[in-house]
């Protein structure tokens, strides 16, 4: 650019939207925290939450029957996803042993040891979702 060139109109519009989206864009990041979604595996995830969320619980002596629950979800920045309580469609409430926990995701199944309303343990599969009851 020459000394003598001056700036256009189109130009200096240009800029200034340049200048707008490089910031959006910045702000969308920096904002991932504070303002960070319950929902395991989204980009905007938060990193310590507790939320009531869907999970597929499988028997582990049956490949096929599986079922579809709420579930108290923790996730922890530190020690990843956890699950405390698990809420049957009969009324009836499981609590897990979290240190009996494989490692919780979306794409795997960790077996678990859940204990019910009778004191009763059982070996289950826990697989997290991202649907929310």
């Amino acid at each position: 650019m020459s000394p003598n060139h001056k700036l256009t109109t189109k130009d200096k519009a240009i800029g200034y939207s340049s200048f707008i989206i490089i910031l959006i864009g910045l702000g969308l990041i920096f904002l991932r925290v504070p303002l960070g979604s319950h929902v395991p595996g989204s980009f905007y995830e938060s990193t310590d939450y507790t939320e009531q969320l869907m999970v597929m619980v499988f028997e582990t002596n049956s490949s096929s029957k599986n079922y579809l629950v709420p579930a108290d979800v923790t996730r922890d920045y530190d020690s990843g996803y956890s699950v405390s309580s698990i809420y049957w469609p009969n009324g009836g409430v499981s609590n897990t042993d979290s240190n009996m926990c494989g490692s919780l995701s979306i794409e795997y199944r960790a077996s678990c040891r859940i204990t019910d309303d009778s004191g009763n343990e059982t070996q289950y599969y826990i697989q997290l979702t991202d649907k929310q009851p």
